[in-house]
């Protein structure tokens, strides 16, 4: 039988063996110990992560500072304790453990969103705008990086900083129209006309052969009232197209030959019929002739304004605007009717278009059509529940056709909303005669004479003051007062009634 001889291991092996083998427990404790607590640091950030999403703040508060009592660099835990101070308004402790957990994990773009977001609600722009710079630094291709940084620049009142982020968002993007404009508006907030100039400018090199950005700088000469550069601009449109449609409406006066304003007017109708002519380029040809005939009642123009107003109508009929538009060249004439009926179909184009309900309540108002106006503002109110004049309309309405409580409670409805003191001056007013109508006399004299006293160059003040010396049978009073009312803003037909009858 063959024996295998066994050689003994050097001595030197042995004892490394040997100490490997002594190591080997304590070391696979120690790792144990590191995962297991680990483990329950997670566990207990999930814990109060749970509390956080239920709403429990206390127990999320106490659950994330236990974690960082024991481990302070947990840089979860601090976002999710930032997150329950901001939920719970304490924004300054909010700030702090969000700058922690930025410090902590700074590549994290949630931790630096939030604290944007924060910052931005305490009305610290420059540091939130600083928060942006540092996203846009590590990916300079995020364009609403720059977007977001500018806007806080523009809330900090810092437009030169913010015309940098856009430069240098444009040197990543290239030039386009968006910056453009922002740039643009930007120079022109800053009165730094040349460089406003220049933006546009370099629009049109940069893209020859697209003609709106032409119109762009066009239109910035017409505002600056710089019209023979304007007109330079739109010749060299016409002169590349010469059929567009744009250039030939904005040089439509030098093609009437200077015959004045009827001859004008009548050379648009071609420019007007077409509905490639965006319905903007042709309201500002008009609203200056509509607001003439409104101030004047020169009737002159009368006959080119209403086939104008039609074509609008007729061309862009979804478009509230030229609804209005005609609406309002048939009431400088006198069309009650036509007026109050195409206001009404401009509302029905838009009924969010707040001007035009504006007009139809007062114009309602001035009609004695209080039956139409307690309608419709009724229906307003719907749609603007929060616009005092719509309360006012609707308190007016219900006052007139013989309801003062509802007209005293749509007077309430709107006594906390802010607004304009002539607002304010006519609501009280209304108040007054809502009290006196009630018959209760005493409270509304107490009203309408602090209103005379507020506003002393309020003619309505005056005559509801001079119809409660009327209640009361006190004529000679009332007549000086309907005289002072009449004085100061002209004798309506009611008040000349009154005057008459005394």
């Amino acid at each position: 039988m063959i024996r295998m001889r066994l050689f003994p291991a050097p001595w030197h092996i042995c004892g490394l063996l040997l100490a490997l083998l002594c190591l080997s427990v304590p070391l696979r404790a120690q790792i144990h110990q590191v995962s297991q607590r680990e483990a329950e640091r997670e566990a207990r950030l999930l814990e109060a992560e749970k509390w956080r999403l239920l709403g429990d703040w206390d127990k999320a508060e106490k659950g994330y500072k236990a974690l960082l009592d024991e481990a302070p660099a947990t840089d979860a835990a601090h976002f999710g304790l930032a997150r329950v101070y901001d939920t719970l308004g304490r924004d300054e402790l909010a700030l702090k453990h969000l700058a922690r957990a930025v410090e902590l994990d700074p590549d994290n773009e949630w931790y630096r969103l939030t604290q944007a977001r924060v910052l931005e609600k305490n009305r610290r722009y420059e540091e939130a705008a600083a928060v942006f710079a540092a996203l846009r630094k590590k990916n300079p291709h995020v364009v609403d990086w720059y977007l977001r940084e500018a806007a806080l620049h523009v809330q900090a009142g810092r437009l030169d900083e913010a015309v940098e982020v856009y430069e240098a968002l444009e040197r990543v993007i290239g030039l386009n129209e968006a910056l453009a404009r922002r740039k643009h508006a930007l120079y022109l907030a800053m009165n730094q006309q040349k460089k406003a100039e220049r933006v546009l400018v370099e629009l049109v090199r940069a893209f020859p052969d697209k003609p709106k950005y032409r119109y762009l700088l066009a239109q910035y000469y017409e505002r600056q009232g710089q019209s023979q550069k304007a007109r330079k601009v739109w010749q060299e449109v016409l002169a590349r197209w010469p059929e567009d449609p744009q250039a030939r409406l904005a040089l439509a006066q030098d093609a009437a030959d200077g015959n004045g304003d009827y001859r004008y007017l009548m050379s648009l109708e071609e420019a007007f019929a077409r509905p490639d002519v965006h319905i903007d380029a042709k309201l500002p040809k008009i609203l200056p002739y509509i607001q003439q005939l409104a101030r004047s009642g020169d009737t002159t123009l009368a006959v080119p304004l209403r086939r104008l107003t039609e074509v609008l109508t007729r061309v862009h009929p979804s478009e509230a605007k030229a609804w209005a538009a005609a609406a309002d060249v048939h009431y400088c004439l006198g069309e009650v009717d036509k007026a109050i009926a195409q206001y009404r179909r401009a509302l029905e184009a838009d009924d969010d278009a707040w001007s035009v309900w504006e007009q139809l309540l007062m114009v309602l108002a001035r009609e004695g059509r209080f039956d139409e106006l307690r309608d419709l503002s009724e229906e307003g109110l719907e749609l603007f529940p929060n616009q005092p004049v719509m309360w006012y309309f609707n308190a007016l309405a219900w006052l007139e056709t013989g309801s003062p409580d509802d007209a005293l409670a749509s007077l309430d409805n709107a006594s906390f909303m802010p607004m304009p003191e002539p607002l304010e001056a006519r609501m009280e007013v209304l108040r007054g005669r809502a009290l006196m109508a009630r018959g209760q006399l005493d409270e509304a004299g107490r009203i309408l004479q602090q209103a005379t006293e507020r506003w002393p160059r309020l003619p309505e003040a005056w005559e509801a003051l001079g119809d409660w010396h009327a209640a009361r049978g006190e004529t000679d009073q009332a007549r000086s007062l309907w005289q002072k009312a009449a004085t100061l803003g002209g004798a309506s037909a009611t008040l000349k009634k009154k005057l008459a009858q005394q």
